[in-house]
């Protein structure tokens, strides 16, 4: 969603993620996404299904985008809106201008990478730079509901995943600031990134995204698979990833064996990630009940239950 009016140009630049003009003779409003736009869109600028495109434009800006907007989001039942703001947010609606067009709550998503950028392109001596990043992230995500990484677009999952050294991060912000460039690519500023996100997603209870992007042009396919990030997963770096803990909870269990999940995460990571493949494997946990708390006196339970069994008990929310 934009603030102002759109020429055809500009329109159909932002209906597509296409690095490449259409073919000849045609427009992004021929393709699926443009007919689509032609068919349900239109009728809610009071114009009939598969309008004309100039036609269609012509009302968009007889209208303003105000109004267009609004229409738009509130006919598209929406209930909670999560932004990421790290891409084009000079083009688009921010978080409070779409909470007010939807008439919903609009809550931020941080991308990491946007945030190194304008740490570097506020310039200052590279000794700071570590600092001044987790300083500026930290401002940036006070409100944010969650953090993403488009580390793969800059280079690839097949990175050191291990967090840099402070001096290695101090060598290769004094290179950023000598060459500035628009984009980061250097890797060792990624993974500082990265390693000062999960810190501060761990700290604030929130999620990271990792975006994968198959299929845009400025990626190299084979380094976008997600599972060259299984040495980040398991790593024994601090904080300890939960996908870590239930991979070596799953190479402890038994067949005998009880897994107790309290409520919230602690049975979303037990049922994502613990491999119920050997007969008699049990988990037992409230998903849809509400029940936090419930896990540790349901252990007790179990454990009378079966006295010869082992049981583990997963809580926290």
């Amino acid at each position: 969603m934009v603030a102002g009016p759109l020429e055809r140009d500009r329109f159909e630049d932002l209906a597509t993620e296409s690095s490449w003009p259409p073919p000849a003779g045609t427009t992004q409003m021929d393709t699926p996404l443009g007919l689509m736009i032609r068919r349900w869109c239109a009728p809610l600028l009071d114009l009939e299904p598969y309008t004309p495109v100039e036609d269609y434009l012509a009302r968009r800006i007889a209208l303003g985008a105000v109004d267009v907007n609004r229409r738009f989001l509130r006919a598209a039942g929406l209930e909670r809106l999560l932004l990421d703001t790290g891409y084009r947010s000079a083009d688009i609606l921010g978080p409070a201008e779409m909470s007010a067009a939807a008439g919903v709550p609009a809550h931020e998503v941080v991308r990491l990478e946007a945030v190194a950028e304008a740490n570097l392109a506020a310039g200052g001596e590279a000794k700071a730079y570590p600092r001044a990043y987790e300083e500026r992230l930290a401002l940036a995500a006070r409100d944010a509901v969650g953090l993403k990484t488009i580390i793969a677009y800059r280079g690839g999952f097949d990175f050191d995943h291990r967090p840099p050294s402070e001096a290695s991060v101090v060598a290769a912000a004094g290179r950023a600031l000598r060459r500035p460039t628009e984009r980061l690519v250097d890797r060792t500023l990624l993974r500082h990134s990265l390693w000062a996100g999960i810190r501060l997603a761990r700290e604030r209870g929130i999620p990271i995204q990792v975006h994968v992007g198959y299929g845009d042009s400025d990626l190299t396919l084979h380094l976008t698979n997600p599972s060259l990030l299984t040495p980040l997963i398991r790593s024994t770096a601090k904080p300890i990833r939960p996908e870590r803990l239930m991979g070596e909870l799953n190479s402890l269990l038994a067949p005998e064996d009880i897994v107790v999940a309290d409520a919230s995460y602690a049975s979303i990571w037990t049922t994502n990630y613990l491999s119920a493949t050997k007969p008699g494997t049990r988990f037992l946990a409230p998903r849809g009940l509400a029940g936090l708390g419930w896990g540790f006196p349901m252990a007790l339970g179990a454990k009378l239950a079966a006295p010869d069994s082992r049981v583990f008990c997963l809580v926290g929310d």
